[in-house]
């Protein structure tokens, strides 16, 4: 059984106490009774433990930043010394507390660095409260918040009863293991006032603004012979492509690879990178143009069956466009030819940076 399942659902703070004074430690010869490692669900994956602050408050932690390294080679890596505890509470994906009017408090935080941190993904996905969910949308983190509105009417099957709200929930810079770096606050607060069952945003939210990118046109319009003549090529010889049955094959990736390799190394004189993934063409945007330049260029064959699988004309090729007549999906694969050879060519630049800004809130 999944261990999602055998975690509890935790919706009070009184819970989460109850939690922590039922669960007995585990004490081995990794682990001594100090420790007090309590995990949150299943004993397999101790590293997910709640730990107890006072009788006010409790971190449920993932195991990311944590005093007992759990992963020396991840969380631990190039650092002199274990996370103190205040660095533990600072980073964790939840801290519940509450005070003594019985208004309960959580802070949700997301990992630090702009990597995937599924380990924390899934924590917070099946150990947020119910009234709330962890949701990814478009590569960005957000938790989804339900509200004690009037429901939805007219009901509908698979439809939500209550309004929904999503935060943002920013990765943070803040990095315990470098001496100089600082807490940044990007951190989402919630409460539930006593006798409520919704949980409701408290402090400063954060909004998400992704690169804002422009296209060389002058480098664009002295390509633009090249890249008709490319057309024209891709025009002529794409049926010729075997697509099999549309899907991925890693062994054809691996042939790509090579080829374009081999051929980036001779054009360019000396020893080149490895092109470690399908579309790894920083740096080479120059290579391709002489390709779509050299009309008998051995490479024009390996970028043909390259654009082949990433247009619809894979999907063209297996009957599978018979929604639009040959008119519009000309008009299709003409389209995303042009967004194609913009990234081939490298001729998108990042005009603006990534922002996050935070949005100040009432406390």
């Amino acid at each position: 059984m999944a261990y999602r399942y055998q975690s509890p659902t935790l919706n009070t703070f009184a819970e989460v106490a109850k939690l922590y004074h039922t669960v007995k430690p585990i004490v081995s010869k990794n682990h001594k009774k100090e420790d007090d490692l309590r995990p949150i669900g299943s004993r397999g994956r101790k590293h997910e433990r709640i730990i107890k602050v006072n009788d006010q408050k409790y971190i449920l932690n993932d195991g990311e930043v944590d005093p007992i390294p759990f992963w020396r080679g991840y969380n631990h890596h190039n650092a002199s010394r274990l996370p103190t505890m205040q660095e533990v509470e600072a980073l964790a994906p939840i801290v519940w507390s509450i005070d003594d009017e019985g208004n309960e408090f959580m802070k949700v935080r997301n990992g630090s660095g702009e990597i995937a941190h599924a380990t924390r993904y899934t924590f917070l996905e099946n150990t947020l409260p119910q009234c709330m969910s962890f949701i990814i949308t478009s590569g960005k983190q957000y938790v989804e918040v339900r509200s004690g509105g009037v429901p939805q009417l007219p009901l509908v099957p698979n439809s939500r009863l209550y309004p929904t709200t999503n935060y943002f929930l920013p990765k943070s810079e803040y990095f315990w293991k470098q001496a100089s770096s600082k807490d940044d606050g990007r951190q989402l607060h919630f409460t539930k006032p006593a006798n409520s069952k919704f949980w409701v945003i408290q402090g400063n939210t954060f909004t998400f603004s992704p690169p804002k990118k422009r296209i060389d046109k002058k480098r664009k319009a002295d390509l633009k012979d090249a890249i008709e003549s490319m057309w024209s090529y891709i025009g002529a010889m794409w049926t010729l492509i075997d697509v099999g049955n549309g899907g991925y094959s890693w062994n054809k990736h691996q042939e790509n690879k090579k080829e374009m390799d081999t051929h980036y190394h001779a054009w360019l004189g000396q020893p080149s990178e490895n092109l470690t993934h399908w579309w790894d063409w920083k740096g080479k945007g120059d290579f391709i143009a002489h390709v779509f330049q050299t009309e008998d260029h051995p490479c024009r064959v390996t970028i043909l069956g390259m654009f082949v699988y990433d247009s619809d004309l894979v999907n063209i090729k297996l009957g599978r466009l018979t929604n639009f007549d040959e008119r519009e999906q000309l008009s299709r694969v003409r389209n995303q030819y042009n967004r194609w050879v913009n990234k081939a060519l490298e001729l998108d630049y990042i005009h603006s940076e990534k922002s996050i800004v935070e949005v100040k809130g009432e406390r």
